[in-house]
């Protein structure tokens, strides 16, 4: 593209130009790239005359949505109330169906659901004795300076000993666990990072970039300490993070609402008093930063005294004012004998309002979230009306599925309206078809688009493939089905077959007050519309079923203890690699050193630690179970007596 050379055209933002038209063919003259010389004076309708009918359409939806006049579309506010009315201004325009049934003989185009709701503090306190013989010292964190209870989780009053268990991480990549498989934490206060495992410029150690990966997120920590028993949670901001949001608390009214146990958030400085009083080391918040990144177990207080351990006490008083959102739909009617069933285009129209909570951006900012995600709220709206006009031109007796396009609200807080129109669906969950996700689709760098989902119905890959192979974009295919946005529950509660539309790579104004409509690609969003466009049309009229594939079940929880800190021992190599042995541990008595490699157990050989699991979760306190390890290239045969929880 020629742009003219005018002082006044060098504000307007390249970006803004270049983006905005359609993708060139043989078949729609109209979408070839123009070219604007020194006599144009309007260079943005130019270009915006010269691109297709969609690129124009999506581009209406893109810039009203993520208009500052939406205030961050957060739950509960002005602006969320008007993007649920422009929704179904649009659905009934293109001459959808009502979805929903609120006692109302035409239906609702909203579905209400209760949400936790603003979180009010009536009460909290927060204090450490110290372990040993400084019992009687006892430390008075400061409320709003020091920590700030949060609405993470529940409410209750506490006392109990602290346990440091890292940043909390279960099963991270390449095997890292802050867990040993014996680690109980009934009775006691978890304490650990906020984040995850750093590298030396204060990134995530877990990816190149150093940007967070679902290991980071509140929900995951706190269920991996909830589920161990903890009483009560303490989360630190870690020391050295390049991440602004460690350095001030969050917002107290964030909530969770899916725990029950008390959880507090700290700042890093009352972080390092807590730490280095309870330790008899004197180790601060760095030192135990560097001990969390190298995957650190649990580590108890006192380390050396079990006779006088340090005490947390601990009172968190919470008063929720119920909130209700709404999610948002449309329904296309399906013809002939596939009528019943149903195939979901979903996308979450709700943000994050003024970045009270989930940005690292300072709050008192308007989040516009124009990719995250205005744009996946603008496809599902195109597709919509194309569909709509390819439906009014089948044959009469044609069959095919019903489609409900799906605007999810609240979102950003925990899948909230997803998850509440799976466990409130429109027909049984057997009759839908397959879900399609968008979520974030329009800021798309050289064609980049990641889906996931092929491989969650027998087929599903080959009948695909030469749809993405068709299409301009580059896409790469996830293996791992991510938790983190609104397909999560149809596959992994509602066991339906999903696709997952998600921009690759990801951008760094993600979740910031910089994610701005004038960033965003029409051209490639609406390349990705046009390619569900057409998987959507061809799910809604093949005849052939979606059989859905779910992940393999996780091994349940064991009964015995061993005394390892285990990890999968590396792609292509066989076994499971010991990191540390627990001293005392029926490993440690059983002869295991660190860096052995377990490669036989109880006759039969290891590949990999999901596998051991398995193994364990079979035995009981007791058993005597032979086994064989590799240490320094040589095969080591031992035996240990396993012992209970």
């Amino acid at each position: 593209m020629i742009i003219a050379r005018r002082p006044w055209l060098a504000a307007v933002p390249a970006i803004a130009l270049t983006i905005a038209v359609s993708h060139a063919s043989a078949e729609n003259a109209e979408n070839e790239l123009p070219t604007i010389d020194s006599t144009v004076e309007a260079p943005i309708a130019a270009i915006l005359t010269a691109a297709s009918p969609d690129v124009r359409r999506f581009n209406e939806h893109i810039t009203t949505l993520a208009n500052p006049f939406f205030e961050g579309r957060v739950p509960g506010s002005r602006g969320n109330d008007i993007a649920r009315e422009y929704l179904a201004f649009w659905f009934d325009a293109f001459g959808l169906e009502r979805p929903f049934t609120d006692g109302a003989s035409e239906g609702s185009w909203e579905q209400p659901f209760p949400i936790g709701g603003r979180v009010d503090i009536v009460d909290q306190h927060l204090s450490i004795s110290a372990p040993g013989e400084d019992r009687d010292r006892v430390y008075r964190f400061m409320p709003g300076e020091d920590y700030t209870a949060t609405g993470l989780g529940g409410k209750g009053d506490v006392s109990g000993p602290p346990v440091f268990v890292g940043y909390g991480i279960d099963d991270g990549p390449q095997g890292y666990t802050n867990f040993a498989e014996d680690t109980d934490l009934t009775g006691s206060v978890a304490v650990m990072f906020r984040f995850e495992p750093m590298d030396q410029s204060g990134g995530s150690a877990f990816t190149r970039g150093g940007r967070w990966t679902d290991n980071a997120s509140f929900s995951g920590k706190i269920a991996s300490v909830a589920s161990r028993g903890a009483e009560a949670l303490i989360i630190i901001n870690p020391p050295g993070s390049r991440d602004p949001r460690a350095e001030r608390l969050i917002s107290p009214r964030m909530s969770g609402g899916r725990f029950d146990l008390p959880v507090v958030h700290m700042t890093t400085e009352a972080g390092d008093t807590l730490l280095a009083m309870l330790d008899p080391q004197d180790r601060g918040a760095m030192d135990f930063r560097r001990l969390a990144d190298e995957a650190e177990t649990a580590l108890a207080f006192p380390l050396a005294d079990d006779d006088a351990p340090a005490e947390v006490r601990l009172t968190v008083d919470l008063e929720t004012k119920p909130m209700t959102a709404y999610n948002v739909g449309g329904l296309l009617p399906g013809r002939g004998e596939l009528a019943d069933e149903i195939i979901v285009v979903g996308a979450h129209f709700d943000h994050i309002g003024d970045g009270g909570f989930g940005t690292p951006t300072s709050i008192e900012q308007t989040h516009n979230g124009a990719d995250d995600n205005a744009s996946g709220t603008a496809g599902i709206l195109l597709m919509a009306e194309k569909l709509a006009e390819r439906y009014a031109g089948l044959d009469d007796d044609a069959d095919a599925r019903s489609v409900l396009f799906l605007a999810f609200d609240a979102e950003e807080s925990g899948l909230n309206g997803a998850r509440y129109y799976v466990q409130n669906p429109i027909r049984p969950l057997d009759h839908h078809y397959l879900m399609v996700n968008f979520d974030m689709i329009g800021r798309v760098e050289s064609g980049g688009l990641s889906v996931t989902g092929a491989q969650t119905a027998q087929g599903m890959a080959d009948w695909l493939r030469p749809k993405f192979e068709a299409s301009p974009l580059n896409i790469v295919q996830p293996t791992n089905v991510s938790r983190r946005s609104d397909h999560a529950p149809f596959y992994f509660e509602g066991e339906m077959p999903i696709l997952f539309a998600i921009i690759n790579p990801l951008h760094s104004d993600y979740h910031t007050a910089a994610d701005l409509s004038y960033k965003i690609n029409r051209f490639g969003a609406v390349q990705v519309v046009d390619l569900f466009e057409e998987i959507v049309l061809d799910a809604a009229t093949r005849a052939q079923p979606l059989e859905v594939v779910m992940p393999a079940p996780q091994p349940p929880a064991s009964r015995v203890l061993f005394g390892v800190i285990p990890r999968n021992a590396g792609e292509g190599i066989q076994g499971v690699l010991f990191v540390s042995v627990t001293p005392g541990s029926a490993a440690d008595a059983a002869g295991v050193q660190p860096g052995d490699r377990l490669i036989e157990w109880d006759g039969e050989p290891v590949d990999t630690l999901t596998e051991w699991r398995w193994a364990l979760a079979e035995h009981a306190p007791g058993d005597e179970v032979p086994f064989a390890v590799s240490r320094d290239g040589e095969r080591v045969e031992l035996s240990a007596t396993l012992r209970g929880r």
